[in-house]
């Protein structure tokens, strides 16, 4: 296997997949490294449901504003929310890209082998 333009890109096609198709609420919750929607849905144990929370809220008890939010005393780095951001993106914005790269290159790879 050359070292050529063709495998540059294949991998990079590669890294973008496994950045693609990271579960946001299994695996990057748990890091740190979510959303902040998801981790404000998912924080005191509130998952949105329908069932009624004792708090006559209307399950509505997830969601805060911005300004309680603010109030605590949460330090996330910058790297974290950096990369967040990064992992969001590429999950929402190509992921159709991605699979028309990726049907492109298995149709490049039975032609040329």
């Amino acid at each position: 296997m050359g070292f050529s333009i063709y495998s540059i890109f294949k991998s990079i096609v590669l890294m973008m997949n496994a950045l693609a198709i990271l579960s946001e609420t299994r695996l990057l919750q748990k890091i740190g490294l979510a959303s902040t929607a998801t981790q404000q849905r998912y924080e005191g144990g509130n998952q949105g449901g329908l069932g009624d929370n004792g708090g006559g809220d209307g399950g509505f008890a997830a969601f805060e504003t911005y300004e309680n939010a603010a109030q605590k005393s949460v330090s996330i780095s910058p790297l974290k929310t950096q990369i967040a951001a990064l992992l969001s993106s590429v999950r929402m914005l190509l992921r159709w890209p991605l699979v028309f790269v990726n049907v492109v290159l298995i149709v490049l790879a039975f032609i040329l082998g």
